[in-house]
C-alpha cells in the first residue's frame, strides 16, 4: 500500500506546473477596483464654456435640492404677535393720500353733477305741468263739436290729444279732422316724440278708420228734404281723403326729410291709403 501511495504523489507532482509557466497575459492584467473607491480618487474637472472664462468650482454658487418650506400656523402667529398690526392702520397705509387740491376738484365735480340733475328735474316738472294743464283742457272740450277751434287756438293741445287718442284708440271722424292737418304736418318734424305720435295716430286711422271715411264720403243726400249731419259728415270726410291724397302725392319729398325706421312706417301706411287713390 505505501508503494502505491509513492507512485501518486510522483506522478502529481510530474504533473504539477511550475511557478514561472503562469501566462503572462495574467500577469499583465489590469488591477481592477470598486468603483466607489474609484470614483473618490477622481479630481473635480472644472467645465470651461465657450466665451466665458473658466471658473473653478467653489466659486459657483451652491444649490440645494430641497424645496422652500412653507411656514407653519404656528410659526405665523408668533410672527404676527411679534408685529402686531390693525386692520385699521394696514387698510389706512393702503388708502392713497389726498390732498386738498384734489378734494377741492371733487366736490366741484359733484356740486356741477347736482346742478346738472336740478335743471333735468325742473324739465321735467315743467312737462309734467304743462301735461296736466292740457289733459284738464282736454277733459272739459272734449264733449264739444267744435274740436277743431279749440286746437287752432291751443297748438301746444293737440300733442296730447294725439296721444290720448292713440292710448284709447278711439278715432272718430271728428278727432280725424280736427288732428290730420297738424299729423301732415308733424311727420317730418326733428322731435322724436311728435313725429313717433303722429305716425301712429296715422297708422291707427288708416286701420280702423279709412274705410268709415270713404263711406261717409260716397253716401249720396236725399232729394226730398235737407240731412244736415250727413251734410257736414260727407264734407268732414271728404276733406280727410283730399288730404290723405296729399300725403300719398307727396311720398317722394317725405321720404327725403325721415330716417329709415320712419321710412319702414310710413310705407305700410302708404300701402292701405292705395284705397283712397282709386276712390272718387
Amino acid at each position: 500500500m505505501s508503494g502505491l501511495d509513492d507512485r501518486k504523489k510522483l506522478t502529481h507532482a510530474k504533473n504539477r506546473k511550475p511557478l514561472n509557466d503562469i501566462p503572462k497575459s495574467a500577469e499583465n492584467r489590469p488591477n481592477t477596483r470598486s468603483t466607489s473607491s474609484r470614483r473618490g480618487a477622481e479630481k473635480d474637472v472644472p467645465i470651461t464654456f465657450i466665451g466665458s472664462s473658466r471658473t473653478v468650482k467653489a466659486d459657483l454658487p451652491e444649490f440645494t435640492n430641497t424645496r422652500s418650506r412653507r411656514p407653519l400656523h404656528s410659526e405665523s402667529k408668533k410672527e404676527l404677535s411679534r408685529n402686531p398690526v390693525s386692520r385699521g392702520e394696514e387698510h389706512s397705509s393702503s388708502l392713497p393720500k389726498s390732498s386738498p387740491e384734489s378734494s377741492v376738484s371733487v366736490m366741484s365735480s359733484n356740486a356741477s353733477l347736482w346742478s346738472a340733475c336740478t335743471e333735468e328735474v325742473n324739465k321735467i316738472g315743467v312737462c309734467a305741468k304743462r301735461e296736466s294743464r292740457n289733459l284738464r283742457v282736454y277733459k272739459m272740450k272734449s264733449f264739444t263739436s267744435n274740436m277743431e277751434q279749440i286746437l287752432s287756438n291751443d297748438n301746444q293741445l293737440a300733442p296730447t290729444v294725439i296721444r290720448i287718442l292713440n292710448s284709447r284708440n278711439s278715432w272718430c271722424l271728428n278727432s280725424c279732422h280736427a288732428c290730420l292737418t297738424f299729423i301732415m304736418e308733424n311727420i317730418t318734424s326733428d322731435n322724436y316724440g311728435k313725429r313717433s305720435a303722429c305716425l301712429k295716430a296715422l297708422a291707427s286711422i288708416t286701420n280702423s278708420l279709412l274705410d268709415t271715411i270713404i263711406g261717409f264720403a260716397s253716401t249720396k243726400t236725399r232729394r226730398i228734404g235737407v240731412d244736415v249731419v250727413a251734410e257736414e259728415r260727407a264734407a268732414k270726410a271728404t276733406e280727410c281723403i283730399h288730404n290723405f291724397r296729399k300725403i300719398v302725392k307727396n311720398r317722394d319729398k317725405i321720404y327725403k326729410q325721415i330716417d329709415q325706421e320712419t321710412i319702414y312706417k310710413l310705407d305700410a301706411i302708404l300701402e292701405r291709403l292705395k284705397k283712397v287713390s282709386s276712390h272718387k
